[in-house]
């Protein structure tokens, strides 16, 4: 882990940090560190970690995008 952000748990944001792949494949590919943002969703009691490039959204509008973007892929599923 490169950098641990401040996070309002009270939005589910469990956790904010900039992290950097450590393998020799990735140090071999010059693998730029990515973001991971931990989220606890109280309605499925799940917790989920996305990983994102995008350094400049606030964590919450990561997770909500990501939990939107499940839905969506729910849906395709369902219709199938």
């Amino acid at each position: 882990m490169l950098k641990r952000h401040e996070v309002n748990k009270s939005q589910g944001i469990t956790s904010d940090q900039i992290i950097e792949y450590t393998s020799g494949r990735s140090v071999k590919n010059n693998l730029r560190p990515v973001r991971r943002i931990g989220f606890y969703d109280a309605q499925t009691q799940k917790h989920y970690a996305f990983i994102t490039n995008h350094f400049d959204w606030s964590a919450k509008t990561i997770a909500d995008i990501y939990k939107q973007r499940w839905q969506i892929e729910l849906f395709f599923k369902w219709i199938k």
